[in-house]
């Protein structure tokens, strides 16, 4: 039953963490293209499928590490029934034994799957929040958080039609991506699968399995989009970054206002007090800085006791030690 588990837990995290990061990144884009910088269902659209093309990195030699390890046990009993030997496979050893170009066989019947699952599923989630928690933190007159439960609902719910309308995307990629065994039948390629399969089994065999993946998908990802929702409230990581049209934290009234921090402790050299546009070198630097002073601000408000540290007290005091 839990066959395939280990390449599961080791790509599963730099899979949905491509997946979520290149959603926000286009998504943010589409956003500021926009005329009143509300998103267009057409950008959450090529959102979802940047995001589920990006994510086929990870996806396809996860995908088929897994498979061929769940099948095994099916031709170790094939081979058994047969009186033939059957030596087990690790997940290393499919993996050292596929090698590289092996591991992204069927990487285009994979990337079918994956794309069309990500432009239903965060469009979906989106519009899920949306209109049926009055979620949008742009309108003042509607709510700006949801709760966590609400997060899940919404997260499962988008993936149910997801993952039953891939679902024959997914069947031709796991037939393309099983290890043949005698008197298999051998696909050569999408198209032949799709052919083979509707002539031989029917339209139906296409949505084999379609239940499991609803039962798998849409858990998996509720608690996914909930989980990185919530991590994103808690930990705010777009507080390291300079709001370029936010007047407070323009390079002069930061500069001013940070020069010192009243104990001895000074930071002028840090942040230049001027920026032009043009000089690139400066606005690195500035980027680079104000990231630091804001990931500083935050500890202290981790820490309160921190904010009485003196420097200046503390070198004094090291330089004694050693007299």
């Amino acid at each position: 039953m839990y066959s395939g588990l280990l390449p599961q837990l080791v790509g599963v995290a730099p899979e949905k963490a491509i997946k979520l990061t290149v959603n926000d990144i286009v998504r943010g884009i589409g956003s500021r293209m926009s005329e009143n910088g509300e998103i267009t269902m057409s950008w959450e659209i090529i959102a979802g499928c940047s995001a589920g093309a990006a994510q086929v990195v990870f996806t396809n030699p996860l995908e088929i590490t897994k498979i061929r390890l769940q099948v095994q046990g099916e031709t170790k009993r094939q081979f058994l029934a047969e009186g033939k030997p059957f030596a087990e496979k690790t997940a290393v050893g499919i993996v050292k034994e596929l090698g590289f170009r092996g591991l992204y066989k069927g990487a285009f019947a994979c990337l079918s799957r994956d794309v069309p699952f990500s432009a239903i599923y965060f469009p979906t989630y989106a519009n899920l929040k949306k209109y049926l928690f009055n979620f949008d933190p742009k309108d003042p007159s509607k709510r700006k958080n949801l709760e966590s439960w609400e997060l899940l609902v919404s997260g499962a719910l988008a993936g149910m039609p997801a993952a039953y309308f891939t679902t024959p995307f997914d069947v031709i990629k796991t037939r393309l991506q099983v290890e043949k065994r005698p008197g298999d039948k051998i696909y050569k390629n999408i198209p032949h699968a799709f052919k083979t399969i509707l002539k031989e089994e029917g339209a139906s065999a296409f949505f084999k399995g379609g239940l499991a993946r609803i039962c798998r998908s849409s858990p998996q990802f509720g608690f996914t989009l909930a989980s990185y929702e919530l991590f994103q409230t808690y930990v705010p990581l777009n507080r390291f970054y300079a709001d370029p049209s936010d007047v407070s934290s323009s390079p002069s009234s930061d500069f001013k206002q940070m020069t010192s921090d009243g104990k001895g402790n000074s930071i002028k050299m840090l942040t230049p007090s001027t920026v032009s546009n043009a000089d690139t070198t400066s606005s690195v630097k500035y980027g680079i800085t104000e990231a630091a002073k804001r990931f500083v601000n935050i500890s202290l408000d981790f820490n309160p006791s921190l904010k009485d540290f003196n420097y200046n007290s503390y070198i004094d005091l090291q330089s004694k030690k050693k007299d």
